[in-house]
């Protein structure tokens, strides 16, 4: 029998902002009414709108004209009609279940699961935006609750890694840094083949792993970069839980290396895996006590098109954070990243932890 699906629990519940980077669907502005080029057809300036409290959507060019809810938008997406399908897409990118699940019972992780070091638990569904307009400090309140109240839930087991896989050495990882972030090379289950990096949350509770493929160039039908399935990443820091607390700067990079990187040099930084930046990561840096931030994104993009999305994206993240805290951003050195560029540069670029 076809797995029960409701439809309406999907649509209320689904993370739109996390839908859109699943995409990489580049708006062009904040508030709840996002703009972008279609994704539907040839678009050069942006007729597509979005909103991001209920999921609707619309393009306004006359030559287009798709509009709907965000099952439509996924459904259309993949090039299927199938909502069945839609449903089962959004229900992996935002971690919700595709029907209310049931009161008084909790789904535990089987021991079968634990011994093959893949098991995944269910996350806590995420709450639907609301639309009535609130004050700023009604409003900043909320969102420091959410921020604080939908954590991943903390695993109940660890993989079993192996720290002196020759993959470590090929990343410049000294023994020290394998052994402060605990990290190693996955033989076995869903992150199998991949160097494995823990992922905690800001109270220091194992929430997940980064999987990075050890082979390049990546095989076909694989990622650089796995995270578990239904892993909301938009709602923890990676190395907060080791900053926090010790500066009121920090400094925000995109993947786990560069993080990696900055601290092994005393430079507290914390890092988005990826280009975007969600409020409540924004509320997670604020309620940790930082007062500044460097903005620190790679600048080794292949082609001209991925430039100007991680620009957009950094100008973006500089935007959200200037709300909050002191903001700048250093550019790096053409074709470098946190993990590769000179000492030199990062020392005379970058506070370090307080002495």
């Amino acid at each position: 029998m076809a797995q029960y699906i409701d439809f309406k629990y999907v649509r209320e519940n689904a993370d739109i902002e996390a839908i859109l980077a699943h995409y990489e669907l580049e708006t062009n502005n904040a508030g709840d009414e996002r703009r972008a080029c279609c994704p539907f057809h040839e678009d050069e300036n942006p007729s597509f709108s979005i909103n991001i409290t209920d999921g609707k959507f619309h393009c306004h060019a006359a030559s287009c004209g798709e509009k709907g809810n965000i099952l439509d938008f996924v459904a259309a997406m993949e090039e299927t009609d199938d909502l069945r399908k839609a449903s089962e897409v959004i229900s992996d990118i935002c971690g919700i279940d595709l029907a209310p699940p049931k009161r008084g019972k909790t789904k535990r992780v089987s021991r079968k699961r634990l011994a093959d070091n893949s098991a995944e638990p269910k996350k806590p569904v995420r709450t639907r935006r609301t639309k009535r307009e609130k004050p700023a400090d009604e409003a900043d309140s909320e969102a420091a609750d959410e921020a604080t109240s939908q954590k991943n839930a903390p695993l109940d087991f660890k993989l079993t890694l192996d720290p002196e896989h020759e993959y470590g050495g090929s990343r410049d990882l000294t023994e020290t840094d394998i052994e402060r972030f605990e990290m190693g090379y996955c033989s076995r289950g869903t992150m199998k083949g991949r160097w494995c990096v823990p992922y905690h949350n800001p109270d220091g509770d194992l929430v997940g792993y980064v999987g990075r493929h050890i082979a390049d160039p990546v095989p076909d039908k694989e990622t650089k970069y796995k995270l578990p399935k239904g892993f909301h990443k938009q709602l923890e820091l990676f190395n907060l839980h080791r900053v926090k607390g010790h500066s009121k700067h920090v400094v925000v990079v995109e993947g786990v290396f560069d993080a990696i990187r900055l601290h092994s040099l005393s430079m507290p930084a914390v890092a988005l895996v990826g280009t975007a930046m969600s409020d409540a990561q924004i509320q997670l840096l604020v309620q940790s006590g930082f007062k500044s931030v460097t903005v620190l994104l790679d600048n080794d993009a292949p082609d001209e098109k991925t430039r100007t999305l991680i620009a957009k994206a950094e100008s973006e993240i500089i935007f959200q954070l200037s709300r909050h805290l002191l903001v700048r951003s250093v550019v790096l050195p053409e074709g470098e990243d946190p993990a590769t560029v000179d000492d030199e540069f990062l020392r005379s670029t970058i506070p370090v932890f307080p002495s």
